[in-house]
């Protein structure tokens, strides 16, 4: 995929993001989710146990597609940045349309330890660090950073007299 092509889909969720409050990850989540028309579930795991779900053993986030909707399984012992990376980077494969493998390389006895309520027949499709091209991963990464540069823009702004009045919208 194209860098102009990576940078207009993450635009397109930067142009939804509000800009007068402090990023929040679930805000942020339930906008994508209203995009796509799924919902979007958040579950976060130790890291440690994440990291053997897949062959490669180096998964620090998956997105589990289902009939209904889907799971983002990222690390909970890591930074509220790094986890907000993750979850970016894996809206990024969802946002790039990027093709999930059906169970490839995924071992799903450790699946059902990281969530033991999930049966993995619900699966349909899934897709980690391990399962997909170098390009792919570059892209979801690009979106990812695209989207945390403007949210930490977004944080930062302070609100004032001055701005509201000759900057509006930025």
């Amino acid at each position: 995929m194209s860098t102009d092509a990576v940078a207009i889909a993450a635009q397109r969720l930067i142009d939804l993001m509000p800009t007068d409050v402090p990023w929040e990850r679930q805000r942020f989540v339930d906008t994508v989710a209203s995009v796509r028309g799924r919902p979007i579930r958040l579950v976060s795991v130790t890291s440690e146990r994440l990291g053997g779900v897949t062959c490669a053993g180096t998964t620090c986030g998956l997105w589990l597609a289902r009939d209904t909707d889907d799971l983002l399984v990222y690390g909970c012992d890591t930074s509220a940045y790094n986890a907000d990376q993750v979850i970016c980077h894996e809206i990024g494969h969802m946002m790039l349309a990027h093709e999930t493998s059906p169970h490839a390389d995924f071992r799903f006895e450790q699946l059902g330890s990281l969530m033991p309520s999930l049966a993995n027949s619900s699966i349909l499709r899934a897709l980690g660090r391990s399962d997909y091209d170098e390009q792919a991963e570059r892209d979801a990464e690009a979106f990812a950073d695209l989207v945390m540069i403007e949210a930490m823009t977004v944080r930062q702004r302070r609100v004032s007299a001055m701005r509201s009045t000759f900057f509006r919208g930025r």
